[in-house]
């Protein structure tokens, strides 16, 4: 059967149409590089030659052409990253099309940008590692993460969510290089979603919530609240909390913190916004902690005495006890 017609879903109808309208955008709205910069050329001279990776700086050829159903998006990426901000050189940008394109290639069979998964961009840094090392390398990896985030803001990934990082860190920080020390900031804090994930966590109900979720959450919320290190918050007392009367008669909350570093016990005060979610994390610490410090009471108490909890199987003190009461015990 020769006339099969495959059912396509809304999303990637939508997700079709957003490739083919960017397209469209960049070619025919967006300035060129160049006054005379011909859309279809293979090399805009001056700037890029949207050449395959691997087949080196030779007399440029056809064949050494990006794949057809991917160099108009490389065309695209150029084009709109030059509108935002303008570049003298986009030899890094290039390199990270390049082994995406031959990522997308080996791992999807097909050359067109919205059929991506964090496991091609994997595999485009598998690629990048056969031709570059080193600061090289994770500059590289640097595009390749901002192409991703780039593909999905803009509804342009048909399996929908894609968060892939670059895992490649430089070897020296350069300090002369802002875009670089953006990253290494950046890559130490997690991002707008997964702090929203984690805030849509602590909103519900106790039941709900598995202990694991409850103590996440709950550290994240205090360490929002006061900025503080997170040995700091798994140090707090029980008796944390305080109230005081500032001297203009205004009820102040705050937690009692022992910091480290020398700076010893201090109060650190929670903005007035904050105090219904601190007062939540802290009771559910409180609960999760129970039985733990009622442990660490039994034992300053009777230290030569064995702790028997709930489970704990009822027999006498000196008694041998069977291997299921041992899992009890």
């Amino acid at each position: 059967m020769n006339n099969i017609i495959l059912f396509k879903s809304k999303k990637h109808i939508i997700v079709e149409e957003n490739y083919n309208e960017f397209i469209k955008f960049c070619r025919y709205q967006l300035p060129g590089l160049t006054q005379t910069q011909d859309w279809e050329q293979y090399a805009w001279k001056g700037y890029v030659t949207f050449r395959k990776i691997g087949v080196g700086n030779k007399v440029f050829d056809s064949i050494d052409a990006l794949h057809e159903d991917y160099i108009n998006f490389a065309k695209a990426y150029i084009r709109y990253q030059h509108s935002l901000k303008p570049l003298k050189n986009y030899g890094v940008i290039m390199m990270a099309l390049r082994c995406l394109e031959q990522a997308l290639l080996q791992v999807q069979n097909t050359g067109l940008i919205y059929n991506v998964t964090a496991v091609v961009f994997d595999e485009a840094m598998q690629i990048g590692s056969k031709y570059f090392e080193g600061n090289v390398l994770a500059k590289c990896g640097i595009q390749l993460e901002k192409i991703s985030k780039f593909l999905y803001e803009h509804n342009l990934v048909k399996s929908g969510y894609i968060s892939w990082k670059n895992h490649v860190k430089q070897k020296v920080k350069n300090n002369y290089l802002p875009e670089i020390e953006d990253y290494h900031r950046s890559d130490k804090l997690p991002d707008e979603e997964a702090l929203l994930a984690i805030a849509d966590i602590f909103s519900q109900n106790d039941e709900l919530l598995s202990p694991r979720d409850k103590f996440t959450s709950s550290v994240f919320a205090l360490l929002l609240c006061c900025p503080s290190r997170i040995s700091e918050i798994l140090a707090l007392p029980a008796d944390c909390e305080i109230t005081q009367i500032d001297g203009k008669g205004i009820e102040r909350y705050g937690l009692r913190f022992y910091s480290v570093k020398g700076y010893g016990p201090n109060i650190k005060w929670i903005p007035r916004v904050m105090i219904p979610v601190a007062k939540k994390a802290i009771r559910r610490l409180l609960s999760l902690s129970q039985n733990a410090r009622a442990l660490a009471y039994w034992c300053e108490k009777y230290p030569d005495k064995f702790y028997r909890h709930e489970l704990c199987p009822t027999v006498d003190e000196k008694a041998k006890l069977t291997v299921v009461q041992v899992c009890h015990a």
